[in-house]
């Protein structure tokens, strides 16, 4: 199984940064220096996750835009802030600008960002069954020639389209994740990528079998990925001695992650380039399909470096 790797920049490690993304392009051209060395390692997508706003989100993933290097973008993302219309337009444009390379991470929580219309959060439920609602009409917005109208609970569209200037269709990968029964019942539906929650590799297990039963449910059997968050010590990933060899062996403490299903790896931590070209010496072998013959054993260089990370 051919293994990916998104980068997630310096800050945005905890749950609880605000304005993690903001801070790491506050520098244009470290930015760029930092972006370029993570495509050199093998990284094919930088996370954007600032809490601060949906429309702060955007305005990143423009700057990378303009940075102008290879990786694509996971932008996180979520409901209320923006309507179908307006929303399904702008990330249309910016996938546009990409190449095509932007990946939707959608909160069906709704973030941390309060709508100024409402006076108290929504509840989980009604949270969820917003963003179902939400993500069917960017669907429809993209796939649709013709303008549509639409009438539910949370949005009402009357001739809603795109630009005629933006192609069509739009295919634009969804990230979900979540916990609860309604979460995946949302996740089976709409999500091409599945943010596992870390834990042991039991409860990942669990929770990959759980999602497929979603996706099989709404006709979407096999169609869905799952990823992982691990956290990179760089300075003991610059710190271990060892060949080339020993470093590829190392990465064998994530196989039993990849055969449980995990086809991307979210990976915080890094930021000098001495770390970048380390981590590039043991992700290699990550890259390739993998044969059935491995050692018995797992090497435990890589243990000491790396550790799943909320």
């Amino acid at each position: 199984m051919p293994v990916e790797f998104t980068f997630v920049p310096q800050g945005q490690e905890a749950e609880t940064a605000s304005s993690a993304s903001g801070a790491f392009f506050f520098d244009p051209a470290a930015a760029r220096i930092t972006l370029s060395r993570a495509a050199a390692a093998g990284f094919h997508q930088v996370l954007i996750d600032d809490r601060v706003g949906v429309l702060g989100n955007i305005d990143l993933a423009g700057t990378v835009c303009r940075l102008a290097h290879p990786l694509g973008v996971v932008l996180t993302h979520w409901a209320g802030a923006l309507s179908p219309v307006v929303a399904a337009n702008t990330l249309a444009e910016l996938a546009a600008k990409l190449g095509g390379n932007l990946s939707l991470r959608i909160l069906g929580d709704g973030g941390e960002e309060g709508e100024a219309d409402e006076a108290a959060p929504l509840r989980h439920a009604a949270a969820w069954q917003r963003t179902d609602e939400y993500l069917t009409l960017l669907r429809q917005l993209w796939s649709n020639a013709s303008p549509i109208d639409h009438e539910g609970r949370f949005y009402s569209v009357q001739g809603g389209a795109l630009d005629k200037r933006i192609a069509q269709p739009l295919d634009m990968p969804i990230w979900m994740s979540g916990l609860s029964g309604t979460a995946l019942h949302v996740a089976g539906r709409h999500a091409d990528m599945f943010e596992l929650s870390v834990g042991s590799i039991t409860d990942s297990k669990l929770l990959i079998e759980r999602v497929r039963e979603a996706g099989a449910r709404h006709g979407r059997a096999g169609k869905i990925g799952f990823a992982l968050r691990i956290h990179v010590s760089d300075r003991k990933l610059v710190a271990e001695q060892g060949s080339q060899a020993a470093a590829g062996r190392s990465a064998l403490s994530l196989l039993p992650y990849i055969d449980a299903g995990v086809s991307e790896f979210m990976v915080s931590g890094l930021s000098g380039e001495a770390s970048f070209e380390r981590f590039s010496q043991w992700i290699a072998p990550l890259q390739r399909s993998w044969r059935p013959e491995r050692p018995a054993k797992t090497s435990t260089t890589l243990l000491s470096a790396v550790r799943l990370r909320l």
